[in-house]
């Protein structure tokens, strides 16, 4: 054997062992990154699990899921508060849906909201199930 073949066949080992280290390294890394994934699934899980339900209506849940509907209403005005008060707070009534605005800190007055839900339930914004008000 010559010092060439002896270089050439070094070169060639070299090349075969780092391509090795990278595989295995790529591995490595691969098995860490899904075993933190597994454990970050995990715990969200466990937590989802352990956390009660959230209800902004004191636990009464609401006949329809809540909407994420965009305001139609003026923003500022008394049917806009009404409106993006109720997109939170569905299935209450209308005296609770003005104490709980008078409470938040939403100046309405009695007579101002109950004639808007009226009109929102007339332009087909908001429905009244058994006394209760939501969000079309």
């Amino acid at each position: 054997m010559t010092m060439t073949d002896l270089g050439k066949l070094a070169e060639k080992f070299a090349e075969e062992i780092t391509a090795k280290a990278s595989a295995k390294a790529y591995q490595q890394g691969w098995s860490d990154a899904m075993e933190a994934i597994g454990k970050t699934v995990a715990n969200a899980v466990a937590a989802a699990q352990l956390a009660p339900p959230q209800s902004p209506n004191n636990g009464v849940l609401p006949l329809f899921p809540p909407q994420t509907k965009v305001s139609p209403f003026r923003q500022g005005s008394d049917m806009g508060k009404l409106f993006d008060y109720m997109k939170v707070n569905q299935g209450l009534t209308g005296a609770n849906l003005i104490k709980g605005m008078q409470a938040s800190g939403i100046n309405i007055e009695e007579r101002t909201a109950r004639t808007a839900l009226h009109r929102m339930k007339n332009r087909g914004y908001a429905i009244n199930e058994g006394g209760r008000w939501f969000v079309k």
